[in-house]
């Protein structure tokens, strides 16, 4: 592996496209723990944050190697018996809100932009829905064809060359943050979606107290491939410039991001560690002791932090003007 500094490039505002920023903090790769270091600004004219300089898009690349989580094609274990009553009791309890329901009727078409190896895209076949999806990743986009039978396409929005108004709804999750002009992508999706089509979609959320107090110890940040870090209000304003409408904000409810940065920040202080790698990870255990203790145990704190608005993930569900 090159252990250099990647070529890097020096942006504008994606928001206001304003050359003039101030630095925030420092931070590298912590998840992935590809080498070099980045720089988190924030502009000095509208305050949206974002990486800057960032990757070239050549070297971009490599800091999303093949173990990289959102492309693993691994299926789930199956759980049997009590395990599975629990699994089902957790859910219900974890996830109260299915926020893409107003796009499960038959016959509509749904685009997934980011769409991984396509696991959101075939629980919905369900529905009867036409699907698409999208995905930089070349080997999750093979797979999602050839292994799950969907369609998807290798590269970005613009390569499906879709027609006008050709979709119903669009959901893109974790997404936006990693997309380097998201302007332009927007306006892309306004063209592609029907007037009054639903675009859903999550972000990290750089408002939140988590943020300020973790800094480059956020778990959520993920620099470099985050590169926009956007916050309620500088995503409802670009949402708004590319001719969207924002009709509900969910703060969503779960403290994994808070454990996963508490282990970031031990890691920081006091080096690597089993522990430490514990809690950064603590979203994926499946012990029944994280599963059916802890995270349930969180939750009526996580529900305190969406009311107050501070949680590091939102859940944003807008529609196409």
């Amino acid at each position: 592996m090159n252990h250099q500094q990647p070529e890097t490039i020096v942006v504008s505002c994606p928001l206001c496209s304003s050359m003039e920023h101030r630095v925030l903090f420092e931070a590298r790769d912590r998840l992935m723990n590809v080498p070099g270091t980045f720089t988190v600004v924030a502009c000095s004219n509208c305050g949206c944050q974002f990486t800057n300089p960032r990757p070239s898009e050549r070297s971009l690349l490599r800091y999303y190697p093949t173990e990289y989580a959102p492309y693993s094609t691994k299926p789930p274990n199956a759980r049997t018996g009590w395990k599975a009553v629990l699994s089902r009791l957790f859910h219900a309890y974890m996830y109260p809100i299915d926020v893409v329901d107003p796009l499960q009727v038959p016959g509509q078409r749904l685009l997934e932009v980011g769409c991984a190896a396509g696991a959101y895209l075939h629980t919905q076949k369900k529905y009867g829905l036409e699907l698409f999806g999208i995905e930089y990743g070349e080997e999750p986009a093979r797979y999602a064809r050839e292994a799950l039978g969907l369609n998807v396409i290798h590269g970005e929005l613009v390569d499906g060359h879709y027609a006008d108004e050709f979709f119903d709804g669009a959901v893109a999750w974790m997404v936006l943050e990693h997309i380097n002009n998201p302007r332009g992508f927007l306006r892309e999706l306004h063209r592609v979606l029907k007037p009054g089509a639903v675009f859903t979609f999550s972000i990290p959320n750089s408002a939140c107290w988590e943020s300020r107090v973790f800094k480059s110890d956020w778990y959520a940040l993920d620099v470099p491939r985050h590169l926009t870090h956007f916050s309620r209000n500088s995503m409802a304003r670009m949402l708004e410039q590319e001719g969207f409408r924002v009709d509900h904000v969910w703060y969503q409810r779960n403290l994994d991001t808070l454990v996963a940065s508490v282990g970031l920040r031990c890691e920081s202080i006091w080096g690597s560690s089993a522990l430490t790698q514990w809690f950064v990870h603590f979203s994926d255990h499946t012990s029944p002791l994280v599963r059916f203790v802890l995270r349930p145990m969180f939750q009526p704190v996580a529900y305190i932090v969406s009311w107050l608005h501070q949680s590091s993930c939102l859940t944003v569900v807008a529609h196409r003007a």
